[in-house]
């Protein structure tokens, strides 16, 4: 994977209940990867192809998909999203909601 920029980073940017830089930095932006590491330095992340151009509703990406780092294995483990759910991709939440993003609407989400 080849990063152009980092766009928000949350030791850097603001990501408080009713105050954040997440979605303003995100808005009409496309082809983003949003990483997450765990406090126990597991990373994992989501792919969104699709153009973020609201918050609080789900956005379709059928080009989406979830990752993982394998560590031990210096390797990515990459799990397309399911036909049936790709029309709730990913979510931007609103500044109210405690998450910045969900990705999917159920657990049961990828192959």
């Amino acid at each position: 994977m080849k990063f152009d920029k980092i766009i928000f980073d949350s030791s850097e940017n603001d990501w408080f209940i009713n105050k954040s830089d997440f979605y303003k930095m995100i808005k009409n932006k496309s082809n983003l990867i949003m990483i997450i590491e765990t406090t126990k330095q597991m990373k994992f992340g989501c792919y969104i192809k699709s153009q973020i151009k609201e918050k609080g509703q789900y956005i379709s990406d059928s080009h989406a998909f979830l990752f993982k780092f394998d560590i031990e294995n210096n390797a990515i483990e990459k799990y397309p999203i399911k036909i049936e759910h790709q029309s709730n991709a990913i979510k931007i939440c609103n500044e109210n909601e405690e998450d910045l993003f969900i990705i999917g609407y159920n657990w049961n989400l990828f192959y």
